[in-house]
């Protein structure tokens, strides 16, 4: 998720929401993640609302991930 949060802000991302622990969270932070969600204690697709992001950028392969996904995505976003 490193390069995809550097990516994301060398691409131009106005807002770059990443998941991982919150020990990980100053780290992500000081790559530019502007938010973290703690996978430990939340699910990404339930924080984030449906049709309210761009891109995701799955780095896990978690089962179902690409299902959740395309319910977050607005509409011409990518996965």
């Amino acid at each position: 998720s490193s390069v995809g949060i550097q990516m994301a802000k060398a691409f131009g991302a106005k807002k770059v929401i990443t998941t991982g622990s919150a020990a990980n969270s100053h780290y992500c932070r000081a790559l530019g993640a502007d938010q973290l969600i703690d996978h430990h204690s939340q699910d990404w697709w339930a924080v984030l609302g449906d049709g309210t992001v761009d891109v995701v950028y799955d780095t896990v392969g978690q089962d179902g991930t690409g299902a959740r996904a395309m319910t977050q995505l607005r509409d011409g976003g990518f996965t």
